[in-house]
């Protein structure tokens, strides 16, 4: 869903967006001119993703892990704990996580 779905259908939802290349460790890692960007949208009241999406290399490896999170319901603390750290695009939802309204506190 988009921030806008989700307040239609009475959601209080959030969304955080985040430039790979300012917010994981090492883009270079997987090219010479890294780039992407990634959002993901959140229930706030829930604390699950309700909608995702990324624009970047190899995005279509590791977006999945958003899919799988908003159809199994699965908490942002324990996304936050499964996250794959380093070197990975994945490490991106963390920093998007920090950039939510209450940051790591309402993880």
């Amino acid at each position: 869903m988009t921030l806008e779905q989700a307040r239609e259908r009475g959601i209080d939802a959030a969304t955080a967006t985040v430039d790979l290349v300012e917010s994981i460790a090492r883009p270079h890692t997987y090219e010479e001119h890294p780039r992407g960007t990634l959002s993901i949208v959140v229930d706030q009241a829930r604390g699950v993703l309700v909608g995702a999406w990324a624009v970047a290399p190899l995005a279509g490896e590791w977006i999945h892990q958003a899919v799988l999170a908003i159809r199994a319901e699965i908490p942002l603390g324990v996304l936050k704990d499964t996250v794959a750290q380093f070197p990975t695009f994945t490490e991106g939802y963390l920093s998007a996580f920090r950039k939510l309204p209450g940051g790591d506190l309402a993880l």
